[in-house]
């Protein structure tokens, strides 16, 4: 199993893709693109199982509440961001 092409600039492309694809909301031929691609190229092949991992990890560990100290020096450096030029 590997990509066929030297320039992997497809492989990006289909990267960006990656999150609708796995959410179901991509189109036929989309999906389609991606399950042929990732069935010859091991490094995205690898990509997107990592992905699903990392998401099945997310849904297992609940919603969690941040320290009081972390939301406030949060806000407060978005609210510098906005402000700025």
């Amino acid at each position: 199993m590997m990509c066929d092409r030297q320039d992997h600039s497809h492989c990006l492309e289909l990267f960006d893709q990656l999150s609708e694809y796995i959410d179901g909301e991509m189109d036929e031929i989309g999906r389609r693109e991606i399950e042929a691609h990732v069935s010859r190229c091991l490094a995205c092949f690898g990509c997107l199982q990592s992905l699903k991992r990392t998401i099945a990890l997310c849904k297992q560990t609940g919603r969690q509440t941040v320290p009081p100290v972390f939301s406030a020096k949060l806000q407060n450096m978005i609210l510098h961001i906005q402000s700025a030029p």
